[in-house]
């Protein structure tokens, strides 16, 4: 095989090897965290979810009330990702939180925010009692972290293409 059709048979498995990182970086899981999101009457909810396309795999979500402990969530509704996810505080789903993105939530957006008014992101917390919608500006926000795969592939691509350039040069010389 000829030196030529060596190189070329290296940068089409190059090109396939990169697209194919790429495509499984697409299907990480994606973790959000919550940020600055208050409710009417000065509830805040703090924590983050994680999704794997539609479908909440985990998440830790905590509900402040004033004067009160604050209260975890029990349970993740995801029937509705990529719009809004829902989580409840209780087995009965009495107590919940609606979250309504104002964009589709998907990977590499770095930040959604929160959907407000009547028909945006919904609190109730006590069961029968008053329910409560987004007061301010809530945000999800992606945290920038690096894939092992994508950055494993970068250094084997690093290392073949410096082995490569040494070879040639120890050729000219």
């Amino acid at each position: 095989m000829t030196s030529a059709k060596k190189l070329l048979l290296l940068k089409t498995l190059l090109i396939v090897g990169f697209l194919a990182a790429s495509s499984t970086c697409a299907l990480a899981d994606v973790t959000w965290d919550l940020t600055n999101v208050t409710f009417q009457g000065g509830t805040t909810v703090t924590g983050y979810f994680t999704t794997l396309g539609n479908t909440v795999t985990s998440f830790d979500i905590f509900l402040d009330l004033p004067n009160t402990k604050p209260i975890q969530a029990v349970t993740a509704v995801s029937s509705y990702l990529p719009g809004s996810v829902g989580f409840a505080f209780n087995s009965a789903f009495t107590e919940y939180i609606n979250l309504v993105f104002t964009s589709p939530i998907k990977a590499g957006t770095t930040s959604v925010t929160l959907n407000r008014g009547t028909n945006g992101s919904v609190l109730c917390p006590t069961p029968g009692g008053t329910c409560y919608f987004l007061d301010g500006r809530g945000t999800l926000v992606e945290p920038p972290v690096p894939e092992p795969a994508a950055i494993l592939l970068f250094g084997t691509a690093c290392l073949i293409f410096v082995s490569l350039s040494r070879r040639k040069l120890s050729k000219t010389v």
